[in-house]
């Protein structure tokens, strides 16, 4: 199989992390998120300085993208896959939530497209509970009232994508190895190829 990139995106509770961390051990590929890992203990405190302006909060997600895109365009660059827990597409939709209003179509230009765009979702019990069990943040409790708009603006957004680059999975009574099993096939099958 060639080197790919695979965008792991959904709402908050639905797995990816979990699942982006199983595919990049399985596929020997680099695992990176948005943020990074560097970023992940400023995260809450980011956010909440960020958060009187949904313009602010988008062009910050949209940086962190841009790093993870010139990250996988090097992992790509030296024959390895690269899996990716939230892409761009996570940073359109959050940012539609927001009412941010900054066209940054010319980022998304300059972006590696992922070879394959999974979108894992879950009913809002499930992610509730899961939420719940690892510590819900702010964000977290923002994600669940929102729930019903984001879950349509994800819809529409991969919509836009094309269907043979698309997996969605339901992760509500799915283990993560399952999970793996179905992108791996998927890949297998030669899914996200242009």
């Amino acid at each position: 199989m060639h080197p790919q990139l695979i965008a792991i995106e959904g709402l908050d509770g639905t797995g990816k992390s979990g699942l982006a961390s199983a595919l990049a051990t399985r596929l020997g590929a680099d695992l990176l998120r948005t943020p990074g890992v560097e970023l992940a203990p400023l995260r809450a405190p980011l956010d909440a300085h960020f958060a009187p302006s949904a313009i602010a909060t988008q062009l910050f997600y949209a940086a962190t993208v841009a790093l993870a895109s010139t990250h996988a365009r090097a992992s790509l660059g030296q024959g390895r896959s690269a899996v990716i827990d939230r892409y761009w597409l996570s940073t359109v939709v959050y940012a539609k939530a927001r009412a941010a209003s900054v066209d940054l179509a010319c980022v998304a230009e300059t972006l590696v497209a992922p070879d394959l765009t999974v979108y894992l979702y879950a009913d809002v019990e499930t992610r509730a509970r899961r939420l719940s069990l690892r510590g819900r943040t702010a964000a977290d409790v923002d994600s669940l009232r929102n729930n019903l708009r984001l879950e349509l603006s994800y819809r529409d957004a991969l919509s836009k994508l094309a269907p043979e680059r698309v997996l969605p999975l339901d992760t509500a009574s799915v283990t993560t190895e399952a999970l793996a099993d179905r992108v791996v096939a998927a890949l297998m099958r030669g899914a996200g190829r242009a």
